[in-house]
């Protein structure tokens, strides 16, 4: 069962090659491959559990789940897509399967060559779309930094297996997680609505990969701290009219906190991050419908996969700041944040909800943000990962203070004035988050992209080259 799930997607990019080079126009045939690709990694969430070894990957249940959803949903994407989507099959497959192989790898050497095949796919699909020199930074500088971990790591232990980062290495992993997880409005999201838009839940799944293969315990403080960022981004987001960057950035560092709280919830925080990333990023696609279903989604409200995150988070927070001795005070404070940080999402769902939109939409994209709806409330109520939830919610505070979160943020959306509601179209225009550089400041960034892509190819060809010499491979 591993080759197919793992390979599965190459053979799909292969496919869908002899499709740009026999049938260029044939837009159905490769919308199949595509849904055909979805199936896979819904199959590899599903089978985590119960993947063996095979060649150099091991059982990496945990890693799986979040590399099979984000392989999912970037299909997903893919399949909405019309001008440029044999290429963006093509790009796909190959990033799906490079990332599923890197999150099940053992070994150093492969796991660096397999990362670079997800970041150079993804610099594939930035390409087909908007927002490239911001694109292609956030790939480099996010992609760079996980190589680094591995790499020094690696050095500096003497192993050639694919072992946790500490001190400094564990600070550039959780720095290119971030990263890639889409904390910052001006890097990925430049891509939302484009024909590169299956890189957005890639990226956003190799910094829950990331998180998942390389992280250690929890890290209350920086949890603390992305709370904090997130609940500013969601103050941003109202007050810029629903911009796609910053709630797109808002949703990232939302999750990328829940993880870092309560590492045990990281499957579920990462696969609710890649379906709320995949509904943000086809939002230009089909605004004037789905609006509700959007907002359900960024609302974080029960029973969609992202409420079982945050009340994990939050029942290891309580535990953590009413049963041990001397609590850090950053538990008290997580566990402050959270119900704050589910009334915000529930203001912003219902903006999202409520903004009128001009009918400037694709039928594809309507229906793939539905589906992803049914994604996170099927996760949300099935997902292994999910199932201590009520468990959970009887040791903690959820089931008074979480009620309360949600019924004030109704509250607060339902009494905001007409006049502060969004009102503006949502479009890829600069006032939605999309930032149109000037071609000089453009070319900086890309060739900033490019001299540190150059450097982490080195790297990984280096650590290639040594791996040859002492026979490893």
């Amino acid at each position: 069962m591993a080759p197919v799930l793992y390979l599965g997607h190459g053979v799909l990019a292969v496919g869908a090659a002899l499709f740009l080079v026999l049938a260029p126009r044939a837009v159905r045939s490769v919308r199949m491959v595509a849904l055909v690709g979805c199936a896979l990694g819904v199959a590899l969430v599903v089978a985590a559990d119960d993947v063996g070894t095979w060649r150099a990957t091991s059982p990496a249940p945990v890693a799986g789940e979040l590399a099979g959803a984000a392989a999912a949903v970037a299909w997903g994407l893919c399949a909405v897509l019309s001008t440029h989507i044999a290429r963006a099959a093509i790009a796909t497959g190959v990033a799906a399967s490079a990332l599923v192989l890197f999150a099940t790898s053992e070994w150093v050497v492969p796991g660096c060559l397999f990362l670079g095949c997800v970041l150079a796919a993804c610099g594939a699909l930035v390409a087909l779309g908007d927002g490239r020199a911001l694109g292609w930074l956030s790939i480099a500088a996010s992609g760079s930094a996980i190589v680094a971990a591995v790499a020094l790591t690696a050095v500096d232990q003497g192993t050639w297996e694919l072992a946790v980062p500490t001190g400094t290495y564990l600070g550039l992993a959780y720095g290119g997680a971030i990263a890639a997880a889409g904390v910052v409005p001006l890097l990925i999201w430049q891509v939302a609505g484009s024909d590169g838009i299956p890189v957005v839940p890639l990226l956003v799944g190799l910094g829950f990969v990331t998180l998942g293969k390389l992280g250690g315990p929890a890290e209350p403080w920086l949890a603390a701290a992305l709370l904090v960022l997130a609940l500013a981004m969601a103050v941003g987001a109202w007050v810029s009219r629903l911009s796609i960057a910053v709630v797109g950035a808002w949703s990232g560092a939302t999750f990328a906190a829940l993880s870092f709280a309560n590492h045990d919830a990281t499957v579920v925080a990462g696969i609710a991050a890649v379906l709320a990333a995949g509904a943000i990023a086809l939002w230009p696609r089909a605004r004037g419908r789905g609006r509700m279903s959007r907002g359900l989604i960024a609302s974080y409200a029960p029973p969609t996969i992202a409420f079982g995150a945050i009340v994990a988070a939050e029942a290891r927070a309580f535990t953590e700041a009413t049963t041990v001795a001397s609590p850090d005070i950053a538990w008290p404070a997580i566990a402050a944040l959270l119900p704050l940080v589910l009334a915000a999402g529930v203001v912003i769902g219902c903006g999202m909800a409520r903004t009128p939109e001009s009918d400037d939409f694709e039928p594809e994209a309507v229906v793939a943000t539905w589906a992803l709806l049914g994604a996170a409330m099927v996760a949300g109520a099935f997902l292994q990962s999910v199932a201590a939830v009520p468990a959970v919610v009887a040791r903690s505070s959820a089931p008074l203070v979480y009620p309360v979160a949600l019924g004030a943020g109704i509250f607060v959306a339902a009494r905001v004035p007409h006049a502060l509601a969004p009102v503006v179209p949502i479009t890829t225009s600069p006032s939605d988050g999309v930032v149109t550089l000037h071609r000089g400041v453009a070319r900086g960034f890309v060739a900033v992209a490019a001299v540190i892509a150059l450097g982490a190819a080195a790297g990984i060809g280096w650590l290639t080259v040594d791996g040859l010499a002492v026979g490893f491979l």
